[in-house]
C-alpha cells in the first residue's frame, strides 16, 4: 500500500516551544471549539458503539499489516525499544521540519501533523494539531495516533496516546508520552530509481484471468516495480501477475517481460492505487534487460536533477 509522500515544513511554522510550567488540560470540547473561529459550534460526536469500535481497530489493524506488507518490499524493518535509541530517533525527526503523516481510528484518511517538542527528562512529546475539523475530532475522542514519517532517507512510524493542551501561545498541541516502540525502516540493497510521468514508458499487467491492465511506472530496482493505476481491483499481498511487461512508447521492442507478486497495496485520495511488485524468478536474460532499463533510468534521473 502504502503510499503517502511526506515534505518539508510549510513556511510559517510556529517558533519551537520553549520550556513550559505546568498545562492546563484541554477537553475534547474545548479543544475542538477553542481552536476554530468565535461563533463555531462543534458537532457533537455520537457515543462510539461498540461494534464501531471494533471495527475501527480492525481499520487499524489492517493497515498496520499493510505497512508490513509495504516494508517487505522496500527492506526490513526493525522495532526500536531502547529509550535513548527513540530519544535520538524523534529528536532527529524533530530537527529535519519533516511532517507527518497521521492515522486515526474512526477514518480510512491520512492527516498531516507535525513533531514539535521531544522532551526527554519529563518523558513526554508535542505533535502539532490535526488541520482537518474531523480528524482532529477523531484524535481527541479516541485519545490516540500512528504517525508515519521519512526522516535522511528512513522510514519511521510510532503510536502516541495523545491529550489536547494548549501551549504558551495558547494554541492547541497534543500531547503524549515518549512512545514506547519506533519502527525503523533500513532501505534495501536495491537502489530504487523513480520514474518521471514523461518518462514515455508504457506499462502493462497481463493477469491470469486475461485481462490487461494499463500502469504508470512510478519506481524501479533489480528487485521490484512500483505501479499508479486507476482500478477497482483488489490487490492482496501475494496476488500472482503472470506479466509485467515495459516497453517504449511507440516502439515495439520490449524492455521487461517477467512476472511478479503483490508486495503492498496503497489506496489513494483520488481514486487511484499503488502498488509494490516483487519480482519473481526473472530468467537471465530478463535480468539483463532491467539491469540495462535501471542503468537507463537512472542516467536520465541525474541528467535531469537540478545542479547546485
Amino acid at each position: 500500500m502504502w503510499n503517502p509522500p511526506f515534505g518539508s515544513s510549510p513556511a510559517g511554522r510556529r517558533p519551537e516551544p520553549t520550556p513550559r510550567k505546568a498545562r492546563r488540560p484541554v477537553t475534547g470540547e474545548d479543544a475542538i471549539s477553542e481552536a476554530r473561529e468565535p461563533g463555531f459550534k462543534p458537532r457533537r460526536l455520537p457515543p462510539t458503539s461498540e461494534s464501531g469500535t471494533r471495527k475501527s481497530r480492525t481499520a487499524m489493524a489492517e493497515a498496520s499489516a499493510k505497512l508490513e506488507a509495504r516494508n517487505d518490499y522496500e527492506g526490513k524493518s526493525e522495532r526500536v525499544t531502547h529509550r535513548p535509541q527513540i530519544i535520538g530517533l524523534l529528536r532527529r525527526l524533530k530537527d529535519s521540519h519533516n511532517l507527518l503523516s497521521v492515522r486515526v481510528e474512526g477514518s480510512e484518511r491520512y492527516f498531516t501533523s507535525m513533531l514539535l517538542e521531544v522532551d526527554s527528562r519529563e518523558g513526554y512529546i508535542l505533535l502539532d494539531q490535526i488541520s482537518d475539523r474531523k480528524g482532529h475530532e477523531l484524535a481527541v475522542e479516541h485519545g490516540r495516533l500512528r504517525a508515519f514519517c521519512q526522516c535522511h532517507g528512513v522510514d519511521l512510524n510510532f503510536e502516541a496516546r495523545i491529550r489536547a493542551v494548549r501551549d504558551e501561545q495558547g494554541l492547541i498541541v497534543y500531547r503524549a508520552p515518549l512512545p514506547e516502540w519506533v519502527n525503523y525502516l533500513q532501505r534495501r540493497a536495491d537502489f530504487r530509481v523513480r520514474v518521471a510521468m514523461n518518462s514515455g514508458l508504457v506499462t502493462r499487467m497481463e493477469l491470469e484471468d486475461g485481462q490487461s491492465l494499463e500502469a504508470r511506472l512510478h519506481d524501479l530496482s533489480m528487485g521490484g516495480a512500483g505501479l499508479v493505476l486507476e482500478t477497482r481491483l483488489d490487490f492482496r499481498t501475494g496476488f500472482l501477475i503472470p506479466r509485467l511487461v515495459i516497453r517504449r512508447e511507440k516502439e515495439k521492442e520490449t524492455l521487461l517481460d517477467t512476472p511478479c507478486e503483490v508486495r503492498f497495496q496503497l489506496d489513494r485520495d483520488n481514486g487511484q492505487k499503488r502498488i509494490g511488485l516483487r519480482f519473481v524468478d526473472p530468467d537471465p536474460e530478463q535480468k539483463r534487460k532491467l539491469r540495462k532499463l535501471v542503468t537507463q533510468l537512472e542516467r536520465e534521473m541525474l541528467r535531469h536533477k537540478p545542479r547546485d
